[in-house]
């Protein structure tokens, strides 16, 4: 059984569509073998995916657009659906994967169709819900009160959905590390705002913690490794008491099930912290992320402050002093992260994958 994952990463559209892809093809190749079809990106993590054993074809790098009327906020795919879908054909011929998993937002049936004829199957990973698809399979994983409804309009009738947090994909280490016990405490933060933090949300997060009300409160902050700001990170935190800054971190898991409070982005992130029992205080820091974490505070499973350049420090220390004279807040949090999430989603995607086929 062959399957292909289509997923990119860069400092500009962050690291999680791979770290989720990863997850999956770390379940399938128990059954298949999995290879990936990556673009040569700055901030890429086609390293990290041939670290983890799988094979990775690499597309050259952005390539020039025509007939662009006005430029992209975010040019997620680096060239047109048409010659990406080129780029992709040769790769897709000569394998003819059993499934093709697409984890894009710079893709959908334009891109599907052009090359339906190379590959069996289609799994899409989407949570935008902004565009067509042409797939059998279908998965979301956020938080949607109206999560059926949301594709309706954009899919076939033959596509079957894979909507909420049951199926997030999360790796092993947050299945076999204990969850938080949350107490009516604040002792440990952890800080992390994905791979690059282009916009140094984490400096505005230590200036509140600095002036916090409670004070000696120990935070670990987690530099993604291509932040441009991390010397100036390194600069601020070694004036505060109690900080410990890491690169990039492979045990985020065991980080998470010791601290009571994360602060940082939502993402991928935002299941991880659900299935551990972790707080939080949310900052958007892309447009997508906005409506999902407005319904989880709605009920009641993070703090969220809105858009990125909408937050400012003073936001940030006015929430975490509340939440020292409230502690409790973290207690119920905690309980309803932790029913939301059992951490089983990619062994659930990976079975809806085998079924379909057949196996």
């Amino acid at each position: 059984m062959n399957i292909i994952f289509r997923v990119d990463s860069s400092i500009q559209i962050g690291s999680g569509h791979v770290m989720r892809c990863l997850t999956l093809a770390q379940e399938l190749r128990k059954k298949a073998n999995v290879q990936f079809i990556c673009r040569k990106r700055k901030g890429s993590l086609i390293k990290k995916i041939k670290s983890k054993g799988f094979a990775v074809f690499e597309l050259d790098g952005v390539v020039a657009r025509e007939n662009v009327d006005e430029p992209l906020i975010v040019d997620w795919l680096g060239t047109t659906q048409g010659q990406d879908a080129r780029d992709c054909a040769p790769i897709l011929e000569k394998i003819k994967p059993d499934w093709l998993i697409v984890d894009h937002y710079g893709i959908d049936k334009y891109w599907q169709n052009k090359l339906k004829k190379y590959y069996k199957k289609l799994l899409v990973i989407d949570d935008l819900a902004n565009r067509e698809h042409n797939c059998d399979l279908l998965l979301d994983q956020n938080f949607y009160k109206d999560a059926n409804a949301r594709y309706k309009k954009l899919i076939f009738s033959k596509c079957k959905m894979l909507l909420g947090p049951g199926y997030a994909l999360l790796r092993k280490e947050f299945l076999t590390t204990t969850s938080n016990l949350i107490d009516e405490s604040l002792d440990k933060i952890l800080v992390y705002f994905g791979g690059s933090d282009i916009k140094n949300n984490t400096l505005k997060v230590l200036q509140a913690i600095q002036s916090c009300k409670q004070a000696n409160i120990s935070v670990d902050v987690v530099i993604g490794p291509d932040s441009p700001y991390r010397k100036d990170i390194l600069n601020f935190s070694s004036k505060m008491a109690n900080v410990t800054c890491f690169d990039f971190v492979e045990n985020i898991a065991e980080m998470m099930s010791n601290s009571d409070l994360y602060i940082g982005s939502a993402g991928t992130t935002t299941w991880e912290r659900c299935c551990m029992g972790l707080p939080s205080i949310v900052i958007g820091i892309a447009e997508n992320q906005i409506k999902p974490m407005e319904e989880m505070e709605l009920a009641g499973m993070t703090f969220f402050l809105g858009s990125e350049k909408n937050v400012d420090s003073s936001d940030i220390l006015r929430l975490l002093d509340n939440i020292v004279d409230s502690p409790s807040v973290l207690v119920e949090m905690s309980m309803k992260n932790l029913a939301l999430v059992d951490g089983y989603g990619a062994s659930r995607c990976a079975s809806e994958m085998l079924i379909n086929r057949g196996v």
